[in-house]
C-alpha cells in the first residue's frame, strides 16, 4: 500500500512540474490511463469542540521534580495556588561521630541548620513570604511508593505545635536575598534560606553515635520535614538544593600522654537527593469556583494552568471528517478513490503571549511545550514513560508567525494530526464504527538526545512549573480552532 502511495504521489509531483497551468484537480491526468484518476483536495475541518476541564479520571501528576515549588500566589484570573514540600534526607549510613574522651572532652552536636537554595521565583519577587518547617511525626515516605501532587499531608504530619522544629520562621523577599552561598556549578553566589533548628531537633542528632541504615533512620530518627508557608500570597520559590548541616565538635590529644586536648569543629551534611523521596504538594482551594468562571468563556477561550490545575479538552468528530473526505473522493463510476492524507495541521492559537501587567497571573508564561494526547491514554503514557506517537499523542512547541502587517506576531501550537486522521479514514473504509476522539492538552518538559543524523525526543515529563496558557476556542465565531488538511485520492486497480 505504501509503495502504491509513493508511486502515485511521485507521478503527481512530476506532472505538476511540467504542467503548471493545469488546474490542481486535473494535474497529472496525462500520466494516467482512462480508468485511473488522482484528486488533490484542500479543506478546513471544523466542528471541533473544546472546553476547559478540571482533571482527568485516574490521572494525577506523579512526582518527578527537578526543582521544588514552595509558596503561595493569589491571582485575579485563577485565584490561589499553594505549594509545599514533604522531604526525607539521605542518611550517611555507617558514619560514626568521634568517640568521647571523657565527660569533659565529649563529642557534641552544637547546632543543626536547614539550608535551601532557590534559583528563581514566580510572581512578585519584592513581596515577603514567610517559610516555616515542621517535622513529619506520623509516617515517612516509601522509597518505592507512587506519590502525586495532591497527597494528604495529614497522613504524615499531625499538625501539633510541638512539631515546629525551627528556632524562628524565615521571612523571604525573593528579589532581595539576605543570605547566599557560592555554587561551583554556576561559579557564582545563589540565594539561600537558612533555618537554625531548635534544641529538640539538635538533641535528636546528639543521641546518634553511629548512623543506622536509611530505612531505620527514616522510621526511627527522622521521618522527614514538611516545609510550607504561613504568610504571603504573592510569591512562589523554585527551590533547588535542600540539605541539613549538622555542626559538631570533638577533641583529640595533641600528643600521646600529653593530657593536652585540641577542640575540632566539623560539619556533616545530609541531603534531600534522589536517594530519598520528596513530594511537592499543590493545592487549589478555590478551583471549583475558578473552573466554573473559565467554562463560561468556552465559546471564545480555553485555559491550561499548570501544575495540575486545569486542562483543555478537544473533541474531534472524526466520523464526520472521514465522511466529508471520502464523499469528495467518489468517482463517476460510484467507487471511492484510495485516500491519503498529505498534510493535516491543527493550529491552536495562544492569546496571552507578551501581555504586560503587574498582576501575578500575567507573570505566568504560556507553556513552551504542549502535549496533545488521547484522554484514555493519558495516565498510562506518563506512568510507563512513553514517547510521543503520531497515532495517539502529539507534541508541539510554542511558535511565532508574523502577521499581515509585518510588524506583529501571532503565537500558536501546531499539531500534526495527519497520521491520526489517515488511520481513522482507513478504519472507516474497513466499515469500523468511528467515535469522537477526545484529547487533552498537557504542559510538558521535553528532553532531547542527539545522534550524528538527528535530534530526537528522549523523555517527556509533566511540566511542574507554573504556566498559564489562554487558547482560542474551537467554538469561537471568528478564526476558531480547526484543522487545515490537504489530502489526495487515487485508483490503484491497474498498478502492479
Amino acid at each position: 500500500m505504501k509503495t502504491y502511495t509513493q508511486l502515485i504521489l511521485g507521478l503527481l509531483a512530476c506532472s505538476l512540474l511540467v504542467g503548471c497551468k493545469d488546474d490542481i484537480a486535473t494535474a497529472g491526468a496525462g500520466a494516467l490511463s482512462e480508468d485511473e484518476e488522482v484528486r488533490v483536495r484542500v479543506k478546513t475541518l471544523s466542528d471541533i469542540h473544546s472546553t476547559t476541564i478540571d482533571s482527568v479520571p485516574n490521572f494525577s501528576i506523579t512526582q518527578t521534580p527537578d526543582s521544588f515549588l514552595i509558596g503561595e500566589c493569589n491571582t485575579q484570573t485563577w485565584a490561589t495556588i499553594k505549594a509545599d514540600l514533604l522531604t526525607q534526607f539521605a542518611c550517611p549510613e555507617g558514619f560514626e561521630f568521634p568517640k568521647d574522651i571523657s565527660d569533659q572532652y565529649a563529642t557534641q552536636v552544637d547546632s543543626v541548620a536547614l539550608m535551601m537554595t532557590y534559583s528563581s521565583w514566580f510572581a512578585d519577587g519584592n513581596s515577603p513570604l514567610r517559610v516555616t518547617v515542621y517535622e513529619m511525626d506520623k509516617q515517612t515516605l516509601a522509597y518505592t511508593g507512587v506519590y502525586t501532587s495532591h497527597e494528604d499531608v495529614s497522613q504524615y504530619w499531625s499538625g501539633l505545635p510541638s512539631t515546629h522544629v525551627v528556632q524562628e520562621d524565615q521571612i523571604v523577599v525573593a528579589a532581595r536575598p539576605n543570605d547566599s552561598i557560592y555554587s561551583s556549578a554556576t561559579q557564582g553566589y545563589i540565594p539561600v534560606i537558612r533555618f537554625m533548628m531548635n534544641q529538640q531537633f539538635v538533641n535528636k542528632f546528639n543521641a546518634i553515635k553511629r548512623f543506622p541504615s536509611q530505612r531505620q533512620f527514616n522510621e526511627d530518627i527522622l521521618k522527614g520535614l514538611y516545609i510550607t508557608t504561613t504568610a504571603g500570597a504573592s510569591t512562589a520559590l523554585y527551590v533547588g538544593n535542600i540539605q541539613l548541616a549538622v555542626y559538631y565538635h570533638y577533641y583529640y590529644e595533641q600528643a600521646p600522654g600529653s593530657g593536652n586536648y585540641q577542640k575540632v569543629d566539623h560539619v556533616k551534611y545530609l541531603y534531600a537527593n534522589n536517594e530519598v523521596r520528596q513530594v511537592n504538594r499543590y493545592s487549589f482551594p478555590y478551583k471549583d469556583i475558578v473552573l466554573a468562571e473559565m467554562q463560561k468563556d468556552e465559546d471564545s477561550l480555553n485555559y491550561v494552568v499548570s501544575p495540575g490545575y486545569v486542562y483543555t479538552s478537544i473533541k474531534m468528530p472524526v466520523a464526520q471528517y472521514a465522511d466529508t473526505i471520502l464523499q469528495s473522493l467518489i468517482t463517476a463510476r460510484g467507487d471511492t478513490l484510495q485516500p491519503y492524507v498529505n498534510k493535516a495541521v491543527m493550529r491552536v492559537d495562544v492569546l496571552n503571549v507578551n501581555e504586560h501587567s503587574n498582576t501575578s497571573d500575567k507573570w505566568a508564561n504560556p507553556a513552551s511545550d504542549m502535549l496533545l494526547i488521547r484522554k484514555d491514554s493519558l495516565a498510562s503514557f506518563f506512568a510507563n514513560h512513553r514517547l510521543p506517537s503520531p497515532e495517539y499523542c502529539l507534541l508541539a512547541t510554542l511558535s511565532a508567525s508574523i502577521n499581515d502587517d509585518n510588524q506583529t506576531y501571532s503565537f500558536h501550537y501546531d499539531f500534526d494530526v495527519s497520521t491520526l486522521l489517515y488511520n481513522e479514514l482507513h478504519r472507516c473504509m474497513a466499515h469500523q464504527d468511528l467515535q469522537d476522539i477526545e484529547m487533552v492538552m498537557v504542559p510538558v518538559f521535553v528532553e532531547y538526545s542527539s545522534t550524528s543524523s538527528a535530534t530526537v525526543v528522549s523523555k517527556i515529563k509533566i511540566n511542574q512549573t507554573i504556566t498559564y496558557t489562554i487558547l482560542r476556542s474551537a467554538q469561537r465565531d471568528t478564526n476558531p480552532l480547526d484543522i487545515d488538511v490537504v489530502y489526495s485520492g487515487f485508483t490503484i486497480n491497474t498498478l502492479h
